[in-house]
């Protein structure tokens, strides 16, 4: 299989559809072979290693505070534990090209990662930090920062009564897959419950954006009454990973719950917000429910917007293809892909930039 850009026509046929098809699964099958030969490059690094420069194909020295391998962020070990578990849990069905040699390794590297994953889950009380030492060790970010080369970084200890944050659910994301992917069935029902409760936690407003920003001139301060629909959207992938362990009816519930609260929530429906137009997405609400404004402006993410649909309606899919699932919730599922395909199509035409080919970050 060979990379073919292909492009979309307006009146767009089966056969180009499955010609995108195939290039994604080229696009999948490198990025995992990538992964898989590095780990093997450097086994003594017991981490997913993404420290390199794509565009200008090189490592990133260690000299590099943010971006050399002395730094790990929990965020990409998370997303990476959940992404090999999935991809070898599919790679059958989605016909991936993988030799039963790169399967073996990306095996290796799923285990190896995901002993150390739930190890630092136990040892930290269950939380996750934003960024950490290669030996799991929690750091944070004391200083102000003035310029990358002065960042000072220094441990601390995680209590157990620390308030879920959103690296948390990226790795009980990736813990909950790789244990299901491999058998572990005792720390399955651990994490699934602990996801669970988190799913709870974000409807009483305890998740924490932990992300440290890095850009001296976009710092990006947590402010006070500004309501993120981050932990939501994320939410909706982690219980795609739940499905595969709990009952249908009650996934569906958590599912159908949580995409309502997004839709009522963060879209402009039937003229809600004057000013906005139909299924408009707003990045954030303020206390009173009304989009937030900075600098006197209303700030929506195009992507966000995309992802929140294409993460929705994957979870809406693998209910429905259940043969459990029961006609009601097929019936709400239908009502709110209609909704869904809506705020696709406004959004990607508030977004897309015909002369780059792509999305904008910001509207």
């Amino acid at each position: 299989m060979k990379y073919q850009k292909v492009l979309l026509s307006d009146e767009w046929s089966s056969d180009q559809l499955s010609a995108v098809s195939q290039t994604y699964k080229i696009i999948i099958t490198e990025n995992v072979r990538f992964i898989i030969e590095r780990y093997c490059f450097s086994s003594d690094y017991p981490w997913i290693d993404t420290k390199y420069n794509i565009p200008g194909r090189y490592d990133y020295p260690d000299s590099d505070i943010i971006k050399g391998k002395s730094l790990i962020y929990s965020w990409i070990q998370g997303r990476g534990l959940e992404a090999i578990s999935e991809i070898l849990k599919h790679r059958k069905s989605l016909n991936l090209p993988l030799s039963d040699n790169e399967i073996r390794k990306a095996q290796a590297l799923l285990k190896m990662l995901f002993d150390k994953m739930y190890e630092l889950y136990k040892r930290n009380n269950g939380h996750f930090p934003f960024i950490m030492s290669v030996a799991g060790e929690p750091l944070r970010m004391p200083d102000k920062i003035v310029t990358e080369h002065q960042i000072h970084f220094e441990p601390f200890t995680i209590s157990k009564d620390t308030k879920y944050t959103i690296s948390d659910i990226f790795c009980y994301k990736g813990i909950l897959s790789a244990a299901l992917y491999l058998g572990e069935s005792k720390i399955a029902n651990e994490l699934s419950s602990a996801c669970e409760e988190i799913y709870s936690s974000a409807f009483d407003d305890r998740i924490d954006n932990d992300q440290i920003f890095f850009d001296i001139a976009n710092p990006a301060i947590p402010q006070a009454g500004k309501i993120s629909h981050a932990p939501f959207m994320l939410i909706i992938g982690m219980l795609t990973v739940l499905s595969d362990c709990l009952d249908i009816d009650k996934i569906s519930a958590m599912g159908i719950r949580v995409i309502n609260y997004v839709i009522e929530h963060y879209v402009n429906r039937n003229g809600k917000w004057a000013g906005l137009k139909d299924y408009d997405f707003v990045e954030a609400i303020d206390s009173d429910g009304n989009p937030y404004k900075e600098d006197g402006k209303i700030l929506s993410d195009p992507g966000h917007a995309l992802e929140f649909v294409g993460l929705s309606m994957k979870l809406l899919n693998i209910l429905n293809d259940n043969p459990n699932c029961n006609e009601n919730s097929r019936k709400q599922y239908r009502k709110l892909a209609d909704i869904l395909s809506n705020i696709l199509i406004r959004n990607f035409e508030n977004g897309f930039v015909k002369e780059l080919g792509g999305i904008c970050k910001s509207v």
